[in-house]
């Protein structure tokens, strides 16, 4: 199946924040290891130190600016300098997850998430497609099919018209 992955990650690694492909859900299930996870509801507009990227024109299929999951976690985790400041460390009341071997994550389409391994992990992911999202899902890759004949059309005309 080509959503399911068998993964293995060095400690200190991790991913970016992302929602993943297609509104799919997700599950993972760690082997060994410890890894962190922080995840925010469909309702955040991003999570915090994100940015559609400069060259995205829309929100749909966008590129984001999104720092390393080492250094986001380091910034969030790290003492505050002063005890009443917590400017940046609340958003959209993020969900903290510390998963060991043999706890399931499951990710629910739409949701944000970023996670950092702990230790060194070993852990077995898939993405899926639940029957209520089934429709999102569809229309998810209708779009990215359309993009694709659109940009291959587009390539041909170039090709034509600018060949020399």
């Amino acid at each position: 199946n080509e959503r399911e992955w068998l993964v293995v990650s060095p400690s200190r690694s991790g991913t970016r924040w992302h929602t993943d492909p297609y509104e799919t859900s997700a599950w993972n299930g760690l082997l060994h290891g410890r890894k962190l996870w922080c995840l925010l509801p469909p309702s955040a507009a991003l999570p915090p130190g994100v940015a559609i990227g400069a060259s995205s024109t829309a929100a749909v299929g966008a590129s984001l600016d999104a720092p390393a999951a080492s250094e986001w976690f380091r910034q969030r985790l790290a003492p505050q300098d002063s005890p009443g400041d917590t400017s940046g460390t609340r958003h959209d009341s993020p969900l903290w997850i510390d998963q060991r071997p043999g706890d399931v994550v499951f990710v629910p389409r739409g949701w944000w998430h970023t996670t950092l391994a702990l230790d060194t992990c070993v852990a077995f992911t898939q993405n899926m497609v639940l029957p209520a999202d089934a429709r999102a899902t569809l229309q998810a890759l209708d779009a990215e099919m359309f993009q694709a004949r659109a940009a291959g059309a587009l390539r041909r005309v170039l090709w034509e018209r600018h060949e020399d």
